[in-house]
């Protein structure tokens, strides 16, 4: 699997002085249901480095940005050969987003 970041989120992770993006499960499970989701944030070298040792979390390059890194949780995703993170901009709010990852 290949990690790719769009220039938008590159240049929005260099500006905000956080070179790593984490990408997270969260699970709440109750009797009758359960939830899922992927969420992904902005995380510090020292705080990938914390994820990598006691968290188990995987670091991997990106190909097209050699100064920045995924952090990818040990859950079970399920991943595209190509996958794509972007910012996406909607009048004040901006989101990140992505493509080639699901439950």
């Amino acid at each position: 699997m290949q990690f790719f970041i769009e220039a938008p989120l590159a240049a929005h992770m260099i500006k905000k002085n956080k070179p790593v993006l984490a990408v997270e499960c969260a699970v709440s499970s109750t009797s009758d249901i359960e939830i899922a989701e992927i969420y992904l944030r902005l995380v510090t070298r020292k705080f990938a480095d914390y994820l990598r040792e006691r968290k188990r979390y995987r670091i991997c390059p990106v190909q097209d940005a050699p100064d920045l890194q995924v952090v990818i949780c040990p859950y079970q995703l399920q991943y595209e050969e190509k996958v794509t993170f972007r910012l996406k901009k909607t009048w004040i709010f901006s989101r990140l987003d992505w493509d080639g990852i699901r439950i």
